[in-house]
């Protein structure tokens, strides 16, 4: 069970952080950090099926929890903690960059 809910997270997470290095990349290619980067359509094109992946991970997890409260306890920690990792990594991100927005 623990390795299944690593594999959601690195999932989740390393999917994010792979994005942010490529629009560094990007970014910097350019010679203006603060334009350019990956457009919005093209970053949730990308990361949207590895959150349905992470998503279905923690779906067939949470099947083996029989009581309901900790059903809800398992995915409110385990979606709550990694988006707020991801909020931290992107205003690091922005803000240690100077770019306007991600």
């Amino acid at each position: 069970m623990k390795r299944d809910i690593l594999q959601a997270w690195a999932s989740f997470l390393g999917s994010y952080i792979f994005i942010l290095v490529i629009d560094y990349f990007i970014r910097s290619s350019d010679g203006n950090i603060k334009t350019g980067g990956i457009s919005m359509a093209v970053l949730w094109s990308i990361w949207v099926p590895f959150i349905l992946f992470s998503s279905y991970k923690l779906f067939t997890l949470s099947k083996d929890i029989k009581n309901i409260y900790y059903k809800i306890a398992f995915f409110i920690v385990n979606i709550s903690v990694p988006i707020l990792v991801i909020l931290i990594l992107g205003m690091l991100y922005t803000v240690e960059t100077g770019i306007d927005a991600f």
